[in-house]
């Protein structure tokens, strides 16, 4: 697909190639530079709902990339936005070619709400979005590393198990439950039976399987993350017992552990400072309904 505006021509890529993904990384790493920002690019797709939605945007003035856009489409009707602008672009509206092109594709295919991210540290970013009518402030997402891991005590009555062809069925009813989503379920076990990044965990209290939790190896971290436990055995410490789990399993890949939080979900934040994280990063979410 390719759009035009007066000065923009915007097109649309389903995957990268290296020469693609190298041209990215260039402008990001400019982007970061100008803004003083460490914010990882994260250009996965594995997780995306939509498999025929372009995930990847691209802004041109003549042959010059100027800048790019990425949709990520975990949920059928909401997709995140995540845009870069080369400094020597800046203020000539090519973000804004950008966000046409790519809301044009998301209402056509049915999404009805895009989010777009900023890290809080990006001065140019906050100063866009904040002024513009694109979008309105939603929450904040706390990035936490893991500082140091609380020991891990065994329980005879809680055991975990690696997710495997094997056990996909077991997997499949308790992360439906436990995320509350069986369209989440199956695009993470799609992804982690596809790809060596992706690893997932079932948690059992006396055999009975009563949570899930995951972890990617990506960017140099291990990130945790869709840690679910059901619905009448929340309460009760196995979601707790399963991120001392976690924490420790991640900890073996000898990269840093990290974990997502939004800012409304307090009691989950402060579960995870009480064992071992701290705030290394914040994104702001802007909400644009279409």
């Amino acid at each position: 697909m390719k759009s035009m505006n007066q000065m923009f021509s915007v097109t649309t890529a389903d995957s990268l190639s290296p020469s693609g993904k190298q041209a990215l990384l260039s402008l990001y790493e400019a982007c970061a530079l100008a803004d003083k920002t460490d914010t990882p690019l994260y250009l996965s797709t594995d997780l995306n709902y939509y498999k025929k939605i372009p995930p990847f945007y691209f802004a041109w003035e003549k042959e010059k990339l100027a800048g790019f856009l990425v949709l990520f489409m975990p949920e059928k009707e909401e997709a995140e936005v995540t845009a870069y602008t080369h400094p020597a672009f800046r203020g000539r509206g090519c973000f804004r070619a950008l966000c046409a092109a790519a809301k044009e594709i998301c209402r056509e295919n049915g999404i009805r709400r895009l989010l777009y991210t900023v890290d809080a540290a990006c001065e140019s970013g906050q100063t866009v979005l904040k002024s513009s009518e694109l979008a309105s402030y939603q929450f904040s997402e706390y990035k936490l590393e893991l500082e140091e891991a609380q020991p891990y005590r065994e329980n005879r009555d809680i055991s975990f198990e690696p997710v495997t062809e094997g056990n996909a069925e077991v997997y499949r009813e308790t992360a439906a439950e436990a995320l509350e989503s069986r369209e989440t379920a199956e695009i993470f076990l799609e992804s982690m039976l596809s790809g060596p990044t992706r690893k997932g965990y079932i948690e059992y209290w006396k055999g009975i399987p009563v949570g899930v939790c995951h972890i990617n190896v990506q960017n140099g971290e291990a990130g945790i993350y869709g840690l679910g436990v059901l619905k009448k055995f929340r309460g009760t410490g196995l979601g707790k017992q399963f991120v001392r789990y976690m924490s420790r399993e991640a900890a073996g890949s000898g990269l840093p552990v990290v974990i997502e939080v939004d800012s409304d979900n307090q009691r989950a934040y402060s579960i995870y400072r009480k064992y071992g994280f701290r705030v290394v990063q914040q994104t702001d979410y802007f909400v644009d309904d279409l």
